[in-house]
């Protein structure tokens, strides 16, 4: 925990950026699309480091994870696509228990999320394509984060939730029949 009596040499910077791998499948109805069932996880860590009014150093670490699992449907037509999707989105914060390599599950929880994707294919034979798929994902619901707030000695507050909006690029690779 991070305490008022502290001189931070290194502040705990936000959440801003955080990447994964996203793995699936997809049913493929003809040569206008198909559904598709994927698995995204996300995680990435912050760490503050300072010292402590009694001249004693800390390194205090988190551990941000998200897990969604999807369900959605893609439109092609040549070497263009939309899709959209909805998901259920797990989402859990862990700090390393003292110097071991075990991590405490301090928050976990879940909202559903709904995703919208351009997609271009580019495939290069009838087996095998790839995908470029910027994507807008609106959050349905939020995550109080009191509990992260408790654990870094920050006030808490009822209307203390965030909903993690956010927007990016997965890139896919289709192994399969692609018409």
């Amino acid at each position: 925990m991070i305490a008022d009596d502290v001189d931070l040499s290194i502040p705990m910077s936000g959440l801003n950026f955080i990447n994964g791998v996203n793995l699936g499948v997809r049913y493929l109805l003809g040569e206008n699309g198909g559904f598709e069932f994927s698995y995204e996880g996300l995680s990435r860590s912050r760490i503050a480091v300072g010292e402590n009014s009694d001249g004693s150093l800390f390194q205090e670490e988190i551990f941000y994870s998200f897990r969604q699992y999807m369900v959605g449907y893609q439109s092609i037509n040549g070497n263009i696509g939309i899709g959209t999707s909805i998901g259920l989105n797990n989402f859990r914060v862990r700090q390393e228990i003292a110097t071991s390599d075990f991590k405490l599950t301090f928050l976990d929880q879940n909202q559903f999320t709904a995703r919208v994707n351009l997609s271009y294919y580019l495939k290069s034979n009838n087996t095998v394509s790839l995908a470029f798929q910027p994507y807008v994902q609106f959050p349905i619901g939020s995550f109080d984060l009191n509990e992260l707030a408790e654990r870094l000695d920050l006030p808490t507050s009822p209307s203390f939730n965030d909903s993690f909006f956010s927007y990016g690029l997965t890139i896919v690779f289709y192994n399969g029949r692609q018409y």
